[in-house]
């Protein structure tokens, strides 16, 4: 009789389970799940970026419109600046001219002379100016031979835009008569003068106030 007590049983098997080989003899690794289709990759951009971008896009816009809008005024504001240099010159020859010519008639000459002043004036100023060179002037000059003339001392500006200005004109204006008892008399004053610039340039008188 054979005695087996002391031999394994080769019937009974071992418990453990040993991993399978695969075909290159290599153990299978445990199947890991892949990346699935709605899960956000890592090259595409988070959802907040998404949104961002279009709102930098649009900041960005704006500031260039803003910014092209900042040059176009600075550029038509020192434009302007330059106008109105250049203009100055022209504006104070305008005032002393005009001041001169309200203030200057000769008795031989007094019509002639009110109607070359008329066309230095304009506005509410070239009708007062009508009116008093036919109520006064006119006649003084016609009846009593009044003639007026004046010195100009000296011009000063005082305001200037693009359209508009004024001067201050200061005058000496001597009066004499032909009448025999009559003296010359002689007043000095500052007049402070109104100009608007008109379509063809020129510059017209449309106040004219004695200080």
């Amino acid at each position: 009789m054979t005695d087996t007590a002391g031999k394994p049983d080769l019937d009974e098997t071992d418990t453990d389970e040993k991993p399978e080989l695969d075909d290159a003899g290599t153990p299978d690794s445990p199947a890991t799940d892949s990346p699935s289709a709605d899960s956000p990759s890592a090259d595409s951009p988070p959802a907040e970026r998404r949104w961002l971008r279009p709102v930098l896009w649009a900041v960005a816009a704006t500031l260039i419109v803003v910014l092209a809008g900042l040059s176009l005024f600075f550029w038509i504001e020192h434009r302007s600046s330059e106008q109105v240099n250049d203009a100055r010159p022209t504006v104070l020859a305008a005032a002393r001219t005009g001041a001169t010519a309200i203030l200057t008639y000769h008795a031989d000459t007094a019509q002639a002379d009110v109607d070359a002043t008329q066309r230095l004036l304009t506005g509410g100023f070239a009708d007062e100016y009508r009116s008093l060179a036919r109520t006064d002037v006119l006649p003084a000059a016609r009846d009593r031979g009044l003639s007026s003339s004046v010195n100009v001392s000296g011009v000063s500006l005082i305001s200037i835009e693009k359209d508009d200005a004024e001067a201050l004109v200061f005058v000496t204006q001597q009066v004499a008569s032909q009448q025999p008892n009559d003296k010359p008399t002689t007043t000095a004053t500052a007049v402070r003068v109104g100009l608007v610039r008109q379509e063809d340039g020129r510059w017209l008188i449309e106040a004219f106030k004695p200080i």
